[in-house]
């Protein structure tokens, strides 16, 4: 009821059974928050569809942490033998919730992570979401799950042509470092497949004696693009800034770059 509160945080507070469907069901009805924090409580799988409501209700949450509560996801047999019961089924309730966050107009953070989700589920779900095209969440924040270095990379793989969208995965925060080195592994991979040196991709004078040093931020999207070098869109303004940190506004020198 309150409408000057913008910002409410009562992560480990111990919130359970009514506290948690009060709060599920109140982030619908509030329409003055900007962030809430509920992480490190008690919500549980009989909340989930109150706040999946709530969400397609809810016009100024620009952040919302659910880290660490009590939501489960397993993978049986039975999803094993039909995943699609993760997505349209008896067990899609945190896919529906997801979706919902993935999809408000105003939420630009969602915080899932440490959850009883099995990472197999989270797969399934990933994959189904990366499909959408209404997509207007920001980040979402599923660290602090087991994930191996294989579904890793496959998520980077999922989400590289949406220009919004991050999806961290992980013990930690993925940095623009990790996301650095992965195109430049990439980067790597072409030059040695086609034989080719590195100022051949981006040199934008063909044909040009002395091949140049300093390329600039557009020269080296266009270069990616022709070599058809896949890259995430939604993290390549900070990819570029991050080779360029030494150099002048808007460019990068191939030094940085450091292949070969």
């Amino acid at each position: 009821d309150n409408n000057f509160l913008l910002h409410l945080d009562v992560s480990w507070c111990s919130i359970r059974l009514t506290g948690t469907k009060a709060l599920a069901k109140a982030i619908g009805d509030n329409n003055k928050l900007i962030s809430l924090d509920l992480s490190y409580n008690s919500f549980t799988n009989d909340t989930i569809e109150s706040i999946t409501s709530s969400l397609t209700r809810n016009m100024s949450l620009c952040e919302l942490n659910l880290h660490g509560n009590q939501f489960i996801c397993r993978y049986d047999a039975m999803v094993k033998e039909n995943p699609s019961l993760l997505i349209t089924g008896k067990d899609s309730q945190i896919y529906k919730m997801i979706v919902s966050a993935a999809t408000n107009q105003s939420l630009k953070i969602f915080r899932l992570g440490r959850n009883h989700i099995d990472t197999r589920c989270v797969m399934i779900m990933l994959e189904s979401l990366s499909q959408m095209n209404n997509i207007t969440l920001e980040e979402l924040d599923l660290t602090g799950l087991t994930i191996s270095a294989k579904q890793t990379s496959k998520i980077d793989s999922l989400f590289l042509n949406n220009s919004k969208l991050k999806c961290y995965v992980g013990p930690v925060r993925q940095t623009v470092e990790h996301f650095t080195n992965y195109l430049l592994n990439l980067i790597h991979i072409y030059c040695e497949e086609n034989a080719i040196a590195l100022s051949d991709i981006f040199n934008p004078h063909e044909g040009a004696r002395t091949p140049t040093s300093i390329i600039t931020y557009e020269q080296f999207r266009n270069g990616l693009r022709k070599a058809k070098i896949p890259f995430p869109i939604a993290h390549i303004d900070d990819i570029m800034k991050y080779l360029g940190r030494d150099n002048e506004p808007g460019q990068i020198s191939l030094r940085s770059i450091n292949i070969g």
